[in-house]
């Protein structure tokens, strides 16, 4: 848990540090927003009623959609 998250951070660094943008964390309520430039890149969902925690919504750096889903239903 605290190793994906670790390592997502210091992927999001490393990336931000390339394109000299700013990077942010804010903690509202039981999650961790991530902004990169101001626009929010991801967030990392957890508490204690999850099964594990996730990261939701992982954007993409163009285009600022989603490339994940937030769904507990298996793929098609």
């Amino acid at each position: 848990m605290r190793i994906a998250a670790t390592l997502l951070m210091g992927s999001v660094l490393v990336a931000a540090h390339a394109f000299a943008a700013p990077l942010e964390a804010e903690v509202v309520g039981d999650e961790v927003r991530i902004t990169v430039n101001g626009a929010l890149f991801t967030a990392y969902k957890s508490n204690e009623v999850l099964k594990s925690p996730y990261f939701w919504p992982v954007n993409g750096p163009l285009s600022g959609e989603s490339v994940t889903s937030e769904t507990s239903e298996p793929f098609p």
